[in-house]
């Protein structure tokens, strides 16, 4: 009876964790662990996006953030911020009171309130940030949200400057890219080939501004890949390939 107590108990407690705060993104509330995928239209500014968190509790929690990168997209740069008090780094240096009940939120307090900045600076491709928020006192209150900053093309001049297309994809032994730069004073870029996990498997310069590029797949493992058009240290394009 005593080990059936205990492991209730256990359950009890497990079950609790992330129960005790409610995450709030646009509206929408999340459970622990969840991910929210934020779309960027403008790749050239800065980016504020707020996470509204309900204490469920009935006592104050003195409500910390830390912050784990799971991937961040080259050239590109994130803070968190509680009203202008900003963080670059992993944790929060001082905690903000939650009321039992309350919703600490943009709308309430809106000098205050929790918000992320991420700025793209032209740099394409999707970067994976994991916040935990937590009671200082009390780290059994706590709850994960993985945010996924996903960084496109804004504008159909911007789009339209940047041509990318491979074939066959998916593809096996060998794959042809295609590209297009209609930019003025364009003098050079590269095509970039990476695996999921960011490292560089193929780069070439490209020196004209309309060609097609033949790349050998022989020691490229099957799997999922992302080929890029890059000039200056910025990701101008991405698109997916496929090997066989």
């Amino acid at each position: 009876m005593k080990k059936i107590l205990t492991i209730m108990l256990i359950f009890v407690v497990v079950a609790g964790y992330g129960q005790s705060l409610r995450l709030i993104v646009d509206g929408v509330s999340y459970n622990n662990n969840d991910t929210v995928s934020l779309v960027i239209g403008d790749v050239s500014r800065d980016n504020d996006f707020y996470i509204d968190v309900a204490n469920l509790t009935d006592s104050v929690v003195d409500l910390m953030v830390r912050k784990t990168e799971l991937y961040v997209v080259a050239g590109t740069t994130n803070v968190f911020c509680f009203g202008n008090r900003c963080y670059s780094g992993n944790q929060s240096a001082s905690p903000v009171a939650v009321q039992p009940g309350d919703t600490f939120s943009h709308a309430q307090y809106p000098a205050d309130a929790f918000h992320i900045i991420y700025s793209p600076d032209n740099n394409l491709g999707t970067t994976i940030i994991k916040y935990t928020f937590f009671d200082q006192n009390d780290t059994t209150i706590a709850s994960n949200l993985i945010m996924k900053f996903v960084a496109q093309v804004g504008t159909d001049d911007y789009a339209a400057a940047y041509s990318l297309s491979a074939y066959p994809n998916p593809a096996s032994s060998s794959v042809t890219v295609k590209y297009d730069i209609n930019m003025p004073h364009f003098s050079s870029a590269d095509l970039v080939v990476k695996n999921l996990m960011g490292a560089t498997l193929y780069s070439t310069p490209l020196t004209n501004t309309s060609d097609k590029v033949v790349i050998n797949l022989s020691d490229f493992s099957p799997g999922i890949y992302f080929y890029s058009i890059q000039q200056g240290g910025k990701t101008l394009l991405t698109k997916k390939l496929i090997v066989k």
